[in-house]
């Protein structure tokens, strides 16, 4: 049986940054309907990769790192706090305007890694919460706007996502400047 690995490539948020997401996510009710995702697991997706061989993870790092060489750093501002958008709303999200240097790398990343684009630009976001389908979400305050509202991205991450009966554990792999 191959051995593989939950990998997703992603950006870390600065710590200024999460200082406000928590502050924000202390104001959330506390219930079992919601389930808070912990400060070590918050982070910008820019390509879910799946299963991967562990033999093909050091060319995956090889891809990554001449992929991302090709790019300056560059910024993403916070917009507001949000509910996913959707049928069944589900998770309450940190959102970021669209910024064309970070669609230009999740393109690159994802031709490089798995040979497959979206062509639509999805909402740049964090996951800071998951909550039952149930939950009435007009209870949810989020108008706040942090004081930290810029991430500075000079990196990305290359993750291991292990799934866990009690929520997910994420673990840097690798860091590729």
């Amino acid at each position: 049986m191959i051995s593989v690995k939950r990998l997703f490539i992603g950006i870390s948020l600065s710590e200024n940054h999460l200082l406000n997401i928590i502050e924000f996510q202390r104001g959330l009710p506390i219930n079992k309907q919601i389930r808070i995702v912990p400060v070590e697991n918050l982070h910008i997706t820019l390509q879910f990769l799946g299963n991967i061989p562990v033999i093909d993870i050091p060319q995956l790092c090889k891809i990554l790192s001449k992929a991302v060489s090709k790019f300056q750093p560059f910024t993403l501002e916070f917009k507001q706090y949000q509910v996913n958008i959707g049928s069944k709303p589900s998770m309450v999200w940190a959102v970021y305007y669209p910024h064309s240097d970070f669609y230009a790398l999740q393109k690159t990343i994802g031709l490089s890694t798995t040979n497959r684009f979206n062509s639509q630009k999805p909402i740049i976001h964090c996951t800071l919460a998951r909550f039952n389908k149930n939950l009435y979400t007009k209870e949810l305050h989020l108008s706040d706007k942090p004081q930290n509202r810029v991430i500075e991205v000079d990196c990305i991450k290359l993750f291991e996502s292990v799934l866990l009966p009690n929520g997910p554990i994420y673990t840097v792999l690798e860091t590729f400047n």
